[in-house]
């Protein structure tokens, strides 16, 4: 492969996998799709195991692509607890395509609190480890969907303050030298505000609903575990007046219409 069609290639695969595109799966992946969907009582499945498995390693090769195979001034921040099931098979395509790849993996769990958050206010609950220090370094947010993104332009207004980035944790001596992002899934909402852009990778698009599997889960971690991306039966009464459009969408592949659905508030 010569080395324009390579960056074709990877031109290419950062772009997300939209969830507006299944009309054009083969049939016979439509109608297995629509079989499992009924199988876990869900609305639909829109990505399944093997299309999640195949863009979990696309990512890992284009995070190994950005980083040129070096990745020592790189710390990986996992967010608790939703970013692990998508982590952990991430992280194990991203060290097989080179076996001296290993990249530096910590944890953070943090969430904004209050009703009426915008934003502001960022409670960490718990903190990278005893060894882990950012300071001059390219922090990578991991995680499994971005809603509005909130939570992480928080994470990243912390990691590149000198007065804050002390927070995340207690042997960080200093800001991070860049923040980027890599999502399994998102809803088109957030704008990754302050973010290295060049370092933001995007698994798939969803729609603005609540969606299950693969780190996303609904009610009690339900589904949080599944292999696939899914439009689970609860839905928050939020997204009632989007869903219609969203069924409309999806056509036959969605198996429950909107008096099937459980709303909850």
């Amino acid at each position: 492969m010569s080395t324009d069609d390579q960056y074709i290639n990877i031109e290419r695969l950062r772009n997300p996998i939209d969830w507006k595109d299944l009309d054009k799966e083969p049939e016979v992946r439509k109608n297995i799709k629509i079989r499992r969907a009924k199988e876990l009582g869900v609305v639909a499945v829109l990505f399944d195991d093997k299309q999640v498995s195949e863009r979990i390693s696309e990512l890992a090769f284009l995070e190994r692509n950005l980083r040129n195979g070096v990745i020592d001034e790189t710390v990986y921040a996992t967010i608790l607890r939703g970013g692990v099931p998508f982590a952990a098979p991430f992280f194990g395509h991203m060290a097989s395509l080179r076996p001296n790849m290993n990249p530096i993996v910590d944890y953070v769990q943090a969430s904004r609190y209050g009703e009426s958050q915008q934003g502001s206010g960022l409670k960490v609950y718990r903190k990278l480890g005893p060894k882990t220090d950012i300071a001059g370094k390219t922090l990578m947010l991991v995680d499994d969907v971005t809603d509005e993104g909130l939570t992480l332009e928080e994470l990243l207004k912390i990691a590149l303050d000198d007065n804050e980035c002390h927070i995340l944790g207690d042997s960080v001596t200093g800001p991070a030298k860049d923040v980027g992002a890599i999502v399994l899934g998102d809803k088109q909402i957030g704008k990754y505000e302050g973010f290295n852009q060049g370092m933001v990778l995007q698994g798939f698009w969803l729609p603005n609903a609540w969606a299950g599997g693969v780190g996303l889960d609904g009610p009690n971690e339900f589904m949080r575990w599944m292999p696939e991306l899914v439009l689970t039966a609860v839905q928050h009464e939020k997204y009632r007046e989007s869903m219609p459009e969203i069924l409309d969408k999806l056509g036959e592949r969605a198996v429950m219409g909107m008096d099937e659905i459980t709303w909850i508030s």
